[in-house]
C-alpha cells in the first residue's frame, strides 16, 4: 500500500501540530529533568554514616536508611516503560480484532457510509479503554516499587500523570497504525480508508493526553511543594528524635517552619533543640581542630 495514501495532506495537517506539541513536551522534560518515570540514583552522602543513603528524586533529596527503599535505576525504569508500551499496544490491537469479529460490524465491510465508520471507531475506543487498566497497573507497580508511597499519593503526583499521559498518547497513535499496517497483509483496501479516518480522529483526540502532560509539567513546582509539605506534616506527627539525625539542616529548618505554622510548638521546640545541639557539636569539633 502506498504510504502517501495514509499520510496524505489532510492527515499530515492534523498530525503536524501534535508532533510540534509533543516535541515541546520532550524539550520541557529535558530542561526540567523531570522524567515520566520514578528513576532514582542512590549514593552515599558525604558526612553521613554508611548506613544512610541520599536518594535523589525528581521531587527532592531525601535521606533514608539503607534498605528502606528499593532503588529503581533509569535503565530499569526505561525498560519497564518500553515493555508497558509494547504490552499495551499488542493487547489493544488484539482487543480491537476481537471486537471487530464478535462485538460490532467488522471493519472490512464495504464502507458505503457511516454505518461502518462508527462501529469501527467504537471498537478502537473500546480497545483503548480496555488497555488503560493494564497501563495503570504497570505504572502503579513501577512507582510503588520505587517510592513506597500510598496509591493515592502516586496517582495524584504530577510525575505519574506525566508518564500516563505520554504512554496514552503514544498508544493512541500506535493502535490505528498497527491495523493499517496489517492491511498490507491482505486486508481489503476499503478497510484502509476506514482506518485512515480512524487514525485522523485518534490523532486529534491525542491532544487530550498531550495537554494533560503539559499541565503536569507546569504543575511540577506546586506538586513538589505539596509533597514536601505533606512529608513534613507526617513526620511531625511522630517527631522521632532518632530520625532527626538523618535530616539535613535545611530540612530541620523547614520542619520548624511547618510546625510553627500548624501550632505544634512542642515539636518545633524539640527540633530547634536538636538543631542547636548539632551546631554546638560542630563548633566544638572545629575548635578542637
Amino acid at each position: 500500500m502506498d504510504i502517501f495514501y495514509i499520510l496524505d495532506r489532510t492527515t499530515l495537517s492534523i498530525l503536524l501540530p501534535q508532533i510540534l506539541y509533543w516535541g515541546l513536551i520532550v524539550v520541557a522534560v529535558q530542561q526540567k529533568r523531570y522524567y515520566p518515570w520514578p528513576a532514582q540514583r542512590a549514593i552515599t552522602a558525604i558526612g553521613q554514616e554508611s548506613n544512610q543513603l541520599c536518594i535523589e528524586t525528581s521531587d527532592a533529596v531525601l535521606t533514608k536508611p539503607a534498605g528502606a527503599l528499593t532503588t529503581v535505576t533509569t535503565s530499569q525504569a526505561v525498560r519497564s516503560e518500553l515493555l508497558t508500551y509494547v504490552l499495551c499496544s499488542a493487547s489493544g490491537s488484539g482487543i480491537f480484532v476481537w471486537c471487530n469479529s464478535h462485538l460490532l460490524w467488522p471493519s472490512y465491510m464495504p464502507p458505503t457510509d457511516l454505518h461502518v465508520m462508527i462501529p469501527t471507531l467504537t471498537n478502537m475506543f473500546i480497545s483503548l479503554l480496555l488497555t488503560l487498566p493494564i497501563l495503570w497497573c504497570r505504572q502503579l507497580a513501577l512507582f510503588s516499587k520505587a517510592t513506597k508511597d500510598d496509591v493515592i499519593v502516586i496517582v495524584f503526583s504530577s510525575q505519574f500523570i506525566l508518564g500516563i499521559s505520554i504512554l496514552t498518547g503514544a498508544i493512541m497513535l500506535t493502535l490505528p497504525i498497527i491495523q493499517i499496517l496489517s492491511i498490507g497483509l491482505g486486508v481489503s483496501v476499503e478497510s484502509a480508508r476506514v482506518m485512515r479516518d480512524v487514525l485522523r480522529i485518534f490523532i486529534s483526540v491525542s491532544g487530550i493526553p498531550s495537554g494533560t502532560a503539559g499541565l503536569a509539567l507546569i504543575s511540577t513546582g506546586a506538586m513538589v511543594q505539596w509533597r514536601k509539605n505533606r512529608t513534613a506534616v507526617n513526620f511531625l506527627h511522630s517527631v522521632d528524635v532518632t530520625a532527626l539525625d538523618s535530616k539535613s539542616d535545611d530540612e530541620l529548618h523547614y520542619l520548624i517552619e511547618v510546625a510553627l505554622k500548624r501550632g505544634k510548638i512542642d515539636a518545633a521546640d524539640r527540633i530547634s533543640t536538636h538543631l542547636l545541639r548539632r551546631v554546638e557539636n560542630s563548633t566544638a569539633i572545629d575548635a578542637r581542630d
